[in-house]
């Protein structure tokens, strides 16, 4: 604080006149009762209130005095775990050397002439103010949002690509060495993500009778029009089915999915039989058809001729952009009145210099300690052993956690109604041994959830795996995303679940890979929780581990 400077005065000497005219001094006699009236108004207050041991200022400062304390600590708060307008509880960093983050909780029961009493860590409840008549909390919310790609759009099935019957028909022959390659260019949206083939038909027609199966194989496209690289799906069709006369020939596709945009592709038929089908070609019309004789040595291509045909397929595109929206506190409004006298109100703000999210649920483990622990001061062990087996704490080395066969099971229970966001950094270290696997049952609404699966698995090449799953019911499993060719050393995971839109987008080293619609289903148990599975000792590391569900919307 600095000096008190003391203002300068300036005079000027001017003309003196007299004294006070008769008016004047009337006025100003007027004016005198007035304050003299006023100043003897206030000093009789003032004595009053200084004869009261609870006098309004008295009162007012015991209030400032509460209120200061709980801006310092709510100043510094890290999570906050009950937010309401008349009590708040949050946890602040640790004080005491345990690695374990202390609670603080104040509260005012609402009852005018209760106290205001904190609490901390879950200890007994003692009073900082007397006779509180009003206490109220309001909060400053700030909403950071994250936009990413949603779900892929699927279109129905359509005609991808096709020739109609021209007028300049021939019959071939199809064979063991007499084979015939039609080729097809997708027409797609200019947004489309990939294409897949469902079924495609050709005209033809038996061939004499015969009783040998025509094989019907899809190849990626060369660039000399050819099939090229090994087969992508064979369909089999018995040479016995097919009409006598010409007619159309359906080979349905099941697996020729994923396809690139630019990827076009060769349908070749073959036989195990000589004259095993005939195929009917457009001798004057079409896009590129290709024949050999002689089993694929070479080809006779022909830009002018090609094979009747649909190609029946579907493509996808972008989905809408999906937000998560997340809620940040950002400063506590406080008020309160200390005894009954309307005057003795005191009103502050509390800026949250952390910023701590809404949270309805927080699971935090660096795996230099014990996570068995209660690391987020909500009075419970953040996690506990799935099989009951005490957590053996020899596998904490160095900031890393790499456990015995052992299971980790979020306390709950806990519905994930909210948006919840999973990331861990961890990684297999035993090639062909079972994944770890991470598990979440999450979005329990109305008797249903989603269960959610990651497994990272160590290829023998030293490459890891990936694996994200749901499930269609309570047996069944279904692939929403694989990843190959991961690194094999830590790999940063992250899952941001959506209940409200029933989506989990995936993340992996910070690169978006997906994000998919779950499926829900009403299961068989009501294991409300996050598991970690590791399947065998020494067959995974993991870093850390952070799990934070906030408020369902």
């Amino acid at each position: 604080m600095g000096m008190r400077r003391t203002p300068r005065i300036y005079s000027k000497r001017c003309c003196r006149r007299g004294g006070f005219t008769l008016p004047e001094l009337a006025v100003s006699l007027a004016v005198m009762t007035v304050l003299m009236g006023s100043m003897a108004m206030a000093v009789f207050i003032a004595t009053t209130a200084m004869g009261d041991g609870s006098s309004m200022a008295t009162r007012v400062g015991e209030g400032a005095e509460a209120l200061s304390s709980l801006v310092d600590e709510l100043g510094t708060a890290e999570h906050l775990l009950e937010r309401t307008a008349t009590a708040i509880a949050f946890t602040v960093a640790d004080r005491d050397g345990d690695d374990v983050e202390e609670v603080i909780r104040y509260e005012w029961s609402g009852t005018a002439g209760d106290p205001l009493a904190r609490t901390y860590n879950y200890g007994d409840s003692k009073t900082i103010l007397e006779d509180v008549h009003q206490f109220d909390l309001a909060y400053d919310v700030k909403t950071v949002t994250e936009e990413y790609p949603g779900p892929v759009v699927k279109s129905a099935e359509q005609v991808l690509a096709s020739h109609d019957v021209g007028w300049l028909l021939d019959y071939v022959g199809i064979g063991p060495k007499d084979w015939l390659a039609q080729a097809f260019v997708p027409t797609l949206p200019d947004d489309a993500l990939d294409w897949a083939v469902t079924r495609i038909a050709v005209y033809g027609r038996n061939a004499d009778g015969s009783a040998g199966t025509l094989l019907v194989s899809a190849y990626r496209l060369g660039d000399d029009n050819t099939p090229t690289g090994d087969s992508l799906e064979d369909v089999e069709i018995l040479s016995a089915t097919l009409s006598d006369s010409a007619s159309w020939i359906w080979a349905p596709f099941s697996t020729l999915t994923g396809l690139h945009p630019a990827q076009s592709l060769s349908i070749m038929f073959s036989g195990d039989l000589d004259h095993v089908a005939r195929i009917i070609r457009d001798e004057n019309g079409g896009v590129q058809c290709c024949r050999t004789y002689n089993s694929g040595s070479y080809w006779w291509c022909s830009t002018d001729k090609s094979i009747p045909f649909y190609l029946y397929g579907t493509y996808t595109t972008p989905g809408p952009v999906q937000t998560a929206v997340r809620d940040y506190v950002t400063a506590t409004r406080i008020s309160l009145q200390a005894g009954s006298s309307a005057g003795a109100y005191v009103t502050t703000t509390a800026q949250m210099l952390n910023r701590p999210e809404i949270l309805t649920g927080l699971w935090e483990t660096e795996f230099n300690v014990d996570p068995t622990l209660d690391h987020n001061g909500d009075g419970v062990d953040d996690w506990v052993s799935g099989d009951g087996t005490v957590f053996a704490a020899g596998g904490l080395v160095s900031g890393l956690w790499t456990p015995a066969r052992f299971e980790l099971d979020t306390s709950g229970p806990h519905d994930f109604t909210g948006l919840t966001t999973l990331s861990t950094r961890l990684r297999h270290i035993r090639a062909a041994g079972d994944p770890i696997t991470i598990g979440a049952n999450v979005d329990w609404t109305g008797g249903t959830c989603a269960t959610i699966s990651a497994q990272l698995s160590l290829e023998s090449d030293s490459t890891q795996s990936l694996l994200l799953s749901d499930k269609i019911d309570s047996v069944t499993s279904s692939t929403l995303a694989t990843l190959a060719g991961l690194p094999d050393g830590l790999i940063d995971l992250r899952l941001v679940i959506d209940a409200e839109a029933d989506t989990v987008r995936l993340q992996v080293n910070g690169i978006h890979r997906g994000t998919f619609a779950y499926h829900t289903y009403t299961p068989s148990h009501d294991d409300r929780q996050v598991t970690i599975a590791v399947p065998a000792a020494k067959t995974a590391e993991f870093d850390f581990f952070s799990l934070r569900t906030g408020e369902a919307k």
